[in-house]
């Protein structure tokens, strides 16, 4: 029966999938489609392109405090690496860039090409492209300039694991991880749900 119910969820849908019904709907190889509202609308992470990666990246900034969080994954979703971690910074868009900068330092160290950025700031995206903003930011976005990197703005709900990173980081150290393990088991489900597709609904 709980079967058939999945089933007919994946014909006519009437709400949101479930997490577990999500799992149940991709082991059944069933396809899933979301249910029709007016509006708003669904969005989810969107794997990079074949032989590319993809590192999505995010900053906090609260109390005169910064933290930076990312992670980089391959075309099929597979994890590769992350970061978190506290940083000195004096604003919140010192905050987002830091965390760009710091992701490329990763991804060069351990040399990776051909990634795809991606952030939900879209004033980090207007500062590398166009050098907006105070001397300083500017001069840490050209830092940023490199070849092997595209950058792109999205929305929040398609970021939510480079947020939960940067969270994380406010409360504990300074983390570089190439095991999913080392992930908090929390944010560890997330990377999983974004594999499947899982949608988040933005009013």
């Amino acid at each position: 029966m709980e079967q058939i119910n999945i089933i007919n969820m994946s014909i006519c849908p009437r709400k949101q999938a479930s997490t577990w019904e999500k799992i149940m709907m991709d082991k059944l190889n069933l396809p899933i489609k979301m249910p029709k509202i007016k509006k708003g609308m669904w969005l989810h992470w969107i794997k990079p392109a074949p032989n590319c990666l993809k590192l999505n990246v995010d900053g906090a900034f609260k109390d005169t405090m910064g933290a930076v969080g990312g992670i980089l994954r391959d075309e099929h979703g597979n994890f590769k690496m992350a970061f978190w971690g506290k940083v000195d910074t004096n604003s919140i868009d010192e905050t987002e860039i830091r965390a760009v900068m710091v992701g490329i330092e990763k991804c060069t160290g351990k040399g990776y090409t051909n990634i795809s950025v991606e952030t939900d700031s879209i004033n980090t995206i207007k500062l590398i492209n166009e050098g907006m903003h105070s001397y300083n930011l500017t001069y840490e976005a050209r830092k940023c300039k490199n070849p092997n990197f595209s950058y792109a703005k999205i929305y929040r709900e398609q970021n939510h694991v480079a947020d939960a990173l940067a969270k994380n980081a406010k409360n504990g150290d300074n983390w570089d991880c190439t095991n999913l393990n080392q992930i908090p088991k929390d944010i560890r489900k997330l990377v999983y749900l974004d594999s499947l597709g899982l949608d988040y609904y933005r009013r």
